[in-house]
């Protein structure tokens, strides 16, 4: 019952830590989400055609905002949504830089090399 808990019980911290060698402390909590090259078509994708559709649209054009959506919806959305499938479902089937390779971090690599090996602080990108 809950009755017997004792409310010191629940705020000892300890409790709830994992221990040495669970997985869960061996990682390290991330800076950042992990921005992949899936999820940068995503989002490349949906700003492409609603900046289009918006132009679209303040130009006083009707046909062909509507069509874009139908497109976008049917077409893209069903694509990228089969394509999102094989992160989960069918890990390894398509190569690692589509859903696994953090492009931020890649990025990050690149820029340490050019300043020439200055180690960067995680801390000043996100």
């Amino acid at each position: 019952m809950l009755s017997d808990i004792e409310p010191e019980s629940l705020l000892d911290e300890s409790r709830s830590q994992p221990s040495v060698g669970s997985d869960q402390s061996r990682m390290s909590p991330r800076a950042h989400p992990r921005l992949t090259a899936y999820r940068i078509l995503c989002f490349a994708l949906t700003a492409g055609f609603g900046a289009v559709k918006a132009v679209l649209s303040y130009r006083g054009q009707t046909t062909a905002p509507t069509t874009l959506d139908w497109i976008y919806g049917i077409i893209v959305g069903s694509a990228l949504y089969w394509l999102g499938l094989y992160e989960e479902e069918c890990p390894g089937k398509l190569p690692d830089w589509i859903f696994k390779t953090d492009v931020v971090e890649s990025v990050m690599e690149t820029v340490n090399v050019l300043r020439g090996g200055v180690k960067l602080h995680e801390d000043l990108w996100f």
